[in-house]
């Protein structure tokens, strides 16, 4: 059975809370994800923003007033995250209805990387096609 560990995208560039909005926005839609962890400078998880944050506050009147607002203003400070433990079948079963769509993977409180509703469907569906080719 497949485990977090052997999903996780460990190559991902999160976020720092000082970043300005804008920034933080260029790096999620680089990213291909929905969402980014945001860390300090220990690589400790402080924080998610995800693109519903972003879009909240870009088409509200403050941001064109006030284009100084920085990650910290608006992610999640207390936001879920998974182990690298954790069996994929649980993961998706966490995932289901209106819960996150991308979640922080968490080992000793240090970031180790995310995965995506996307990491979890694409495990699912090897394993059972492993299962029904076996």
């Amino acid at each position: 059975m497949k485990v977090v560990k052997d999903i996780v995208r460990k190559n991902i560039v999160p976020l720092s809370s000082d970043l300005m909005l804008a920034d933080a926005v260029e790096r999620i839609l680089a990213s291909g994800l929905t969402g980014l962890p945001v860390v300090n400078d220990d690589r400790k998880l402080v924080g998610f923003l995800s693109e519903q944050d972003c879009i909240a506050q870009m088409i509200s009147g403050t941001y064109h007033s006030d284009s100084r607002k920085v990650v910290s203003d608006l992610m999640h400070k207390e936001p879920l995250s998974v182990s690298p433990e954790e069996s994929v079948i649980d993961i998706a079963q966490r995932m289901q209805g209106n819960k996150p769509k991308v979640y922080p993977v968490i080992q000793d409180y240090e970031l180790v990387g995310v995965i995506s509703r996307k990491d979890v469907l694409q495990a699912l569906s090897e394993m059972i096609k492993s299962v029904s080719y076996a």
